[in-house]
């Protein structure tokens, strides 16, 4: 223990006034790089969270689509019985029509599933990337790059019916 106390006291006696305030500002400054530097880290962080979030969000999204078409399929097989409603008689036009509505609403769905897929194709090569290919496009295949000045030029699709 005194030979490290005897070191500090050395040390302290050789520096000049000029070199203590030139450290206190290092100091100073390393203090505020680590600052700014926790702070950058914290975004990053938060970025990489955010990201892992919509990639999620992504999957889930594409499972909902799916579980919708399937549904809206069954309901479109059902038998004539099972569509009739509690006190309305029989009719076999009615029933025609909400078998052609629930096979409409399936393909919707199998169409939405469809057009995000070919929306977000893209996007895991870009991840990986972390945004630095520039050759990773991010629109549908239908989409002419060279017309786009804004997203809101992106078409929508015509063959799904809002």
């Amino acid at each position: 223990m005194a030979k490290l106390k005897w070191t500090r006291e050395r040390v302290c006696t050789k520096v000049s006034l000029i070199d203590t305030f030139l450290l206190y500002l290092v100091l100073r400054l390393n203090k505020g790089l680590r600052i700014e530097w926790c702070k950058s880290k914290c975004r990053a962080d938060r970025w990489r969270e955010e990201v892992e979030l919509l990639q999620e969000e992504r999957k889930h999204i594409l499972l909902f689509f799916e579980y919708q078409a399937s549904e809206w399929q069954k309901r479109s097989q059902r038998d004539e019985e099972v569509w009739m409603l509690p006190g309305v008689r029989y009719d076999p036009v009615a029933v025609d029509g909400r078998e052609a509505y629930a096979r409409q609403q399936a393909h919707q769905f199998r169409e939405m599933a469809s057009h995000f897929r070919a929306v977000w194709r893209n996007i895991d090569a870009y991840i990986s990337s972390n945004g630095q290919e520039d050759n990773v496009s991010i629109y549908p295949p239908e989409v002419e790059l060279d017309t786009i000045e804004n997203d809101a030029d992106v078409p929508l699709p015509t063959d799904i019916i809002y």
